[in-house]
């Protein structure tokens, strides 16, 4: 049987886009409930930024990773 493949994270540029994720998620987490309450294209935004940030830090892991 083959050995499954192993994926190594680079670690030099990857953290500083995390962290870049990160400081979106928590400004989302901190104004998300005034966009909600700000009329009608608040509970679309407070619906759809979550899932574009879990989608730009999936591209994020899959772009630094690489087979070993």
């Amino acid at each position: 049987m083959e050995p499954e493949p192993r994926y190594k994270i680079f670690k030099a540029k990857p953290i500083v886009t995390f962290c870049i994720f990160g400081v979106m998620s928590v400004l989302l987490l901190l104004t998300a409930p005034f966009w909600a309450l700000n009329g009608e294209y608040g509970t679309v935004l407070f619906i759809a930024f979550p899932f574009s940030i879990g989608l730009l830090m999936e591209f994020h892991f899959l772009l630094f990773s690489q087979k070993l």
